[in-house]
Order: structure tokens, then C-alpha cells, then sequence
């Protein structure tokens, strides 16, 4: 028999699970502290309606415990404080905190990997449009000239929300797409690109090498990053699979079919 281990609760951070590893989640033990069931994570769906046997999302439980001192006010009575040898894992974060952190990393990664980056030769934004739109050498020109930016940095997100359905990430060359890609990486993050929206479906997919038909159009896009920023695609799609339930399953598909591998295989090369 598994020796058993304390484990924290997810919900309140209390060490309140003694269970055999590996321990949380889907233990489906009871919190006494925070009375939060420890339900797989299919069950605690972070963004939008609970599910399993909990009657609220991990986020709403952390929210309540942290005013209420429960999970679910129902359930009041049901609590108890925590004794001495529950105290609190000084590593636990609520999923907010969690989220917070990863994002300010992620953003500052983002900055040191695609600084300098340049367009010089690839695509512009507005020009997307007119390649979408089967346009001609004058019309892509005048388009050329509506995009100002000399660095991704300087690229409007309010653009990014515009140039999206006709034209967009999907129609850049490879050139313009890794040029572009940092700027819709931080669209996302700082809530541009809603998650579960056209634009956020568009970026990820974009990242994901799809089937046989299509792994020639992406990998002359991925192949033009350098080994830092691939390493930054796949801290993202990380970060989508952890914080951004809508668009979980895309990121996961996305790292499971090409970005792992990548980036394993750029770890062994450097350690050669």
C-alpha cells in the first residue's frame, strides 16, 4: 500500500489532503477546512461553469475563501480552521496569482526573444487584407502604407482586432508572421484576444502544424524562429493550456504535435 502523503487543497492552500501520491487533483477528497472537493481538472473548469461536484468554478472558490473563509457560503457550517500541522504550502498561489505571475514572465520573455526582430521584405499587416482579397500590386501597396510601425512593438492591437476574418495572421509569408507573431502573442496576454474568440482561434491555430496537406505552409513559418523563440511559442501555448480553458484543447493539440518535440530536440542539440 502507497505511503500516504499531505497534500495542499487547491482551493484554500491548507495542507489538508492526506492521500497516497501523486496527490492532487482527483483525489476527490474533502476539504474541512474550505470544504472544496478535489475533483479532477475536467471538473474545475477555470473559465466558465462548473462542472463535477462542485457547485462553483477553483477561481470563484478562491475568490469566496478568501472573504468568506468557505468555498461556497452554503456550506458555512461545515468548516473548520486549520490545525497546526495543515498549515499552509508557502508555495501555493490562487489560480489569479498564478496566472499573474506567468503572464508578467511571459511578457518580458516575449520582449527579449523578438527584440529587433524586423519586417524588412515580409508582409504587412494591411497587406494581409489584399492578399486575402486576391488584390493587385497597387492595392498592396497602398496597404503597405497604412502600416506605420517600425517595430512589432509599435503595431496598433486595436489594428490587430481590426485586420482579423479578411486578412490577419494566417496570410502573412513567413517573413511577416514571425515579425507579427510577438505582437499577437501580447494582444493575447494583456486581453485583446478574447479567449474562445475568432482572433484567439486564429492565433492558435496559427501555431499548430495541422495535418500533412498544411506542414509545409507552417514549418516555413516556424523554422524562422530562432531556438529562444520557438522556446517563448511554447511558454505561451503552456500558458493557454493552463489559464484559458476555451482554448485549451487547440494549445494542446498545437504543442502535441509539433512544439514539444521542437523544443526537446533543441535541448539535446545543446547539450551536445
Amino acid at each position: 500500500m502507497a505511503a500516504l502523503v499531505r497534500y495542499p487543497c487547491r482551493a484554500c492552500g491548507y495542507r489538508t489532503l492526506v492521500v497516497p501520491p501523486p496527490g492532487p487533483p482527483g483525489t476527490w477528497a474533502l476539504c474541512p477546512v474550505c470544504f472544496w472537493e478535489d475533483a479532477t481538472d475536467w471538473a474545475d473548469d477555470r473559465d466558465t461553469a462548473p462542472g463535477g461536484s462542485n457547485a462553483v468554478t477553483l477561481r470563484q472558490a478562491q475568490a469566496n475563501f478568501a472573504k468568506l473563509a468557505v468555498v461556497d457560503p452554503q456550506f458555512r457550517d461545515a468548516v473548520r480552521p486549520a490545525h497546526p500541522d495543515e498549515a499552509r504550502d508557502p508555495a501555493w498561489r490562487t489560480e489569479e496569482e498564478a496566472e499573474q505571475a506567468d503572464r508578467t514572465a511571459l511578457l518580458v520573455a516575449i520582449q527579449q526573444a523578438f527584440d529587433g526582430v524586423s519586417r524588412d521584405g515580409g508582409v504587412s499587416l494591411h497587406q494581409t487584407e489584399v492578399i486575402d482579397n486576391y488584390g493587385g500590386a497597387e492595392e498592396s501597396r497602398r496597404a503597405r502604407a497604412l502600416d506605420r510601425d517600425r517595430t512589432w512593438q509599435d503595431i496598433p492591437h486595436r489594428d490587430l482586432a481590426e485586420v482579423c476574418g479578411t486578412g490577419g495572421i494566417a496570410f502573412f509569408d513567413p517573413i511577416g508572421w514571425r515579425y507579427h507573431l510577438p505582437a499577437y502573442l501580447t494582444w493575447f496576454l494583456t486581453g485583446g484576444a478574447v479567449s474562445g474568440s475568432f482572433a484567439a482561434a486564429c492565433l492558435i491555430y496559427s501555431l499548430d502544424i495541422g495535418d500533412r496537406s498544411l506542414e509545409r505552409y507552417h514549418l516555413d513559418r516556424f523554422e524562422r524562429l530562432s531556438a529562444q523563440q520557438a522556446s517563448v511559442v511554447v511558454q505561451f501555448l503552456h500558458f493557454v493550456v493552463r489559464h484559458r480553458w476555451l482554448c485549451h484543447d487547440d494549445a494542446s493539440r498545437a504543442l502535441d504535435r509539433y512544439w514539444m518535440a521542437k523544443t526537446s530536440s533543441s535541448e539535446d542539440t545543446s547539450r551536445k
